[in-house]
């Protein structure tokens, strides 16, 4: 029978569209956002992390579906696997943007340490409302 006939298997091919559909509708609003200068840096920021994450458990359910061939280059998920972890750590890509996204949203950077002032805090948060 056709490998799409295992639960499992269809289970993780929705799961990697799911995803595909969330990164690229995320990706899209933020445009349209960024466009209308109506983004902030902590958007944006979110947006990329969140993306790198799921891009990354995609890949993942992807070399899994393979088994021990997930890992093979001549079955074509091993390299998108390895761009996709360079994608989600170079130089602390994911945990970067989250920590940019915390502080607009917190108003406290976790970034050295610095904080932000009560007002400026009231004031983003309602700002970053605002523009969703």
């Amino acid at each position: 029978s056709a490998l799409v006939s295992f639960q499992l298997v269809q289970h993780n091919l929705m799961q990697c569209l799911g995803n595909i559909q969330h990164m690229l509708f995320s990706a899209l609003r933020m445009s349209t956002l960024t466009a209308a200068h109506r983004s902030t840096p902590a958007m944006v920021s979110l947006v990329k992390a969140m993306n790198t994450a799921r891009g990354r458990e995609c890949v993942s359910l992807a070399r899994s579906l393979l088994g021990g061939n997930g890992v093979v280059l001549e079955y074509g998920v091993a390299r998108p696997f390895a761009d996709m972890e360079a994608a989600h750590t170079l130089d602390g890509t994911y945990e970067i943007n989250m920590l940019i996204a915390g502080r607009e949203v917190l108003g406290v950077s976790a970034i050295g340490g610095t904080k932000h002032s009560k007002a400026g805090e009231k004031r983003k948060k309602q700002d970053v409302r605002s523009k969703l």
